[in-house]
Protein backbone atom coordinates (compact mmCIF):
# COMPACT_ATOMS: atom_id res chain seq x y z
CA UNK A 1 0.00 0.00 0.00
CA UNK A 2 1.70 3.25 -1.04
CA UNK A 3 1.51 6.06 2.09
CA UNK A 4 -0.41 9.07 0.58
CA UNK A 5 1.14 12.11 1.79
CA UNK A 6 -2.01 13.82 3.63
CA UNK A 7 -2.48 10.71 6.00
CA UNK A 8 1.19 10.28 6.50
CA UNK A 9 1.77 14.05 7.62
CA UNK A 10 -0.84 13.91 10.55
CA UNK A 11 1.25 10.03 11.90
CA UNK A 12 4.14 10.72 14.42
CA UNK A 13 5.01 7.10 15.25
CA UNK A 14 2.17 5.01 14.90
CA UNK A 15 1.11 3.86 11.12
CA UNK A 16 -0.90 1.25 10.80
CA UNK A 17 1.74 -1.58 11.15
CA UNK A 18 2.10 -0.27 14.68
CA UNK A 19 4.79 1.26 16.43
CA UNK A 20 8.53 0.55 15.69
CA UNK A 21 9.08 -0.12 18.82
CA UNK A 22 6.67 -2.59 19.33
CA UNK A 23 9.22 -5.83 19.20
CA UNK A 24 6.38 -8.31 20.25
CA UNK A 25 4.04 -7.93 17.53
CA UNK A 26 6.47 -10.03 15.23
CA UNK A 27 9.15 -12.66 14.79
CA UNK A 28 11.51 -9.67 14.05
CA UNK A 29 11.78 -5.75 12.64
CA UNK A 30 13.67 -4.33 10.32
CA UNK A 31 14.57 -0.28 11.07
CA UNK A 32 16.01 0.69 7.41
CA UNK A 33 17.50 3.88 8.04
CA UNK A 34 17.27 6.22 4.81
CA UNK A 35 17.67 9.61 3.59
CA UNK A 36 15.29 11.87 0.80
CA UNK A 37 19.07 13.15 -0.51
CA UNK A 38 21.39 10.36 -0.12
CA UNK A 39 21.95 7.94 -3.54
CA UNK A 40 22.84 5.18 -1.78
CA UNK A 41 20.14 4.54 0.09
CA UNK A 42 17.87 5.83 -2.63
CA UNK A 43 19.78 3.11 -4.81
CA UNK A 44 18.31 0.20 -2.36
CA UNK A 45 14.93 1.06 -2.70
CA UNK A 46 14.22 -1.54 -4.91
CA UNK A 47 15.93 -4.29 -2.81
CA UNK A 48 14.57 -2.63 0.52
CA UNK A 49 10.94 -3.16 -1.00
CA UNK A 50 12.23 -6.79 -1.87
CA UNK A 51 13.04 -7.87 1.38
CA UNK A 52 9.94 -6.62 3.12
CA UNK A 53 7.79 -8.58 0.58
CA UNK A 54 9.78 -11.72 0.89
CA UNK A 55 9.52 -11.63 4.83
CA UNK A 56 5.93 -10.22 4.57
CA UNK A 57 4.14 -11.60 7.74
CA UNK A 58 7.13 -12.41 9.98
CA UNK A 59 9.55 -9.24 9.40
CA UNK A 60 7.92 -5.98 10.03
CA UNK A 61 9.97 -3.50 8.44
CA UNK A 62 10.01 0.52 8.65
CA UNK A 63 11.34 3.70 6.74
CA UNK A 64 13.28 5.64 9.44
CA UNK A 65 13.96 9.16 8.51
CA UNK A 66 16.79 10.16 10.57
CA UNK A 67 18.22 13.54 9.18
CA UNK A 68 16.54 16.39 11.04
CA UNK A 69 14.88 18.53 8.31
CA UNK A 70 13.21 15.75 7.31
CA UNK A 71 9.22 16.28 7.72
CA UNK A 72 6.85 13.60 7.70
CA UNK A 73 5.41 15.22 4.70
CA UNK A 74 8.99 15.08 2.93
CA UNK A 75 8.71 11.11 4.44
CA UNK A 76 5.51 10.41 2.95
CA UNK A 77 6.99 11.83 -0.92
CA UNK A 78 10.06 9.91 -0.66
CA UNK A 79 8.53 6.73 0.39
CA UNK A 80 6.07 7.10 -2.58
CA UNK A 81 8.62 8.77 -5.17
CA UNK A 82 10.76 5.50 -4.78
CA UNK A 83 7.51 3.16 -4.38
CA UNK A 84 8.39 1.99 -0.92
CA UNK A 85 5.24 0.71 0.45
CA UNK A 86 7.20 0.86 4.23
CA UNK A 87 5.92 2.76 6.48
CA UNK A 88 7.35 6.27 6.61
CA UNK A 89 8.72 6.97 10.68
CA UNK A 90 10.58 10.09 11.04
CA UNK A 91 13.19 10.65 13.29
CA UNK A 92 14.15 13.99 13.94
CA UNK A 93 15.91 13.89 16.94
CA UNK A 94 17.84 10.69 16.22
CA UNK A 95 16.03 8.92 18.69
CA UNK A 96 16.03 5.75 16.84
CA UNK A 97 19.14 5.97 15.29
CA UNK A 98 21.11 6.51 18.38
CA UNK A 99 19.33 3.24 19.93
CA UNK A 100 20.56 1.11 16.93
CA UNK A 101 23.58 2.79 16.68
CA UNK A 102 23.07 3.51 13.17
CA UNK A 103 25.78 6.15 11.58
CA UNK A 104 24.68 6.44 8.12
CA UNK A 105 21.96 5.72 5.34
CA UNK A 106 21.45 3.48 4.25
CA UNK A 107 21.80 1.05 6.99
CA UNK A 108 19.37 -1.25 8.64
CA UNK A 109 18.72 -2.33 11.84
CA UNK A 110 17.18 -5.65 12.82
CA UNK A 111 15.44 -6.60 16.14
CA UNK A 112 14.15 -10.19 17.33
CA UNK A 113 10.88 -10.20 18.91
CA UNK A 114 11.94 -9.71 22.10
CA UNK A 115 13.41 -6.16 21.06
CA UNK A 116 17.37 -7.50 21.00
CA UNK A 117 19.41 -5.64 18.20
CA UNK A 118 20.53 -8.54 16.14
CA UNK A 119 22.01 -7.35 13.47
CA UNK A 120 23.37 -3.89 12.41
CA UNK A 121 24.96 -2.33 9.29
CA UNK A 122 24.64 -2.76 5.66
CA UNK A 123 21.59 -4.53 3.49
CA UNK A 124 23.99 -6.46 1.42
CA UNK A 125 28.03 -5.55 -0.07
CA UNK A 126 26.94 -4.47 -3.59
CA UNK A 127 28.48 -0.84 -2.40
CA UNK A 128 31.98 -1.46 -1.66
CA UNK A 129 32.74 2.15 -0.84
CA UNK A 130 31.98 5.63 -1.80
CA UNK A 131 31.70 5.73 -5.40
CA UNK A 132 32.29 1.75 -5.85
CA UNK A 133 29.43 -0.45 -6.37
CA UNK A 134 28.87 -3.79 -8.12
CA UNK A 135 25.70 -5.37 -10.13
CA UNK A 136 25.06 -7.70 -7.90
CA UNK A 137 26.35 -8.22 -4.44
CA UNK A 138 28.35 -10.96 -2.95
CA UNK A 139 26.73 -11.11 0.34
CA UNK A 140 23.64 -10.18 0.92
CA UNK A 141 24.27 -9.88 5.26
CA UNK A 142 20.79 -8.58 5.94
CA UNK A 143 19.12 -11.44 4.02
CA UNK A 144 21.61 -13.42 6.37
CA UNK A 145 20.86 -12.10 9.15
CA UNK A 146 16.94 -12.13 8.85
CA UNK A 147 17.17 -15.98 8.40
CA UNK A 148 18.71 -16.70 11.50
CA UNK A 149 16.84 -14.88 13.35
CA UNK A 150 13.86 -16.16 11.52
CA UNK A 151 15.04 -19.97 12.74
CA UNK A 152 15.79 -18.91 16.60
CA UNK A 153 19.25 -18.72 15.70
CA UNK A 154 21.88 -15.27 16.57
CA UNK A 155 23.08 -14.53 12.99
CA UNK A 156 27.14 -15.76 11.99
CA UNK A 157 27.79 -12.07 11.60
CA UNK A 158 25.69 -9.58 13.70
CA UNK A 159 27.91 -6.03 12.66
CA UNK A 160 28.81 -4.43 9.25
CA UNK A 161 30.29 -1.72 7.93
CA UNK A 162 27.52 0.19 5.78
CA UNK A 163 28.89 2.26 2.86
CA UNK A 164 26.14 5.60 2.94
CA UNK A 165 25.51 8.92 3.54
CA UNK A 166 26.37 10.38 7.12
CA UNK A 167 23.53 12.22 8.84
CA UNK A 168 24.00 15.22 10.65
CA UNK A 169 23.00 14.98 14.17
CA UNK A 170 20.21 16.43 15.50
CA UNK A 171 20.69 19.77 17.74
Amino acid sequence: MIWQLAAIAALTFAPIAGKPDDFGASLATVWFFVATDCPIANSYAPEIERIAESYKGKVRCFLMYPDPDTTPAAAAHHAMTYHLTLPPVPDPRQIYMRRAGAKVTPEAALYDHAGNLEYLGRIDDRWTKLGTSRLTPHHRDLRDAIDAVLAGKKPLVSRTAPVGCYVAAAE
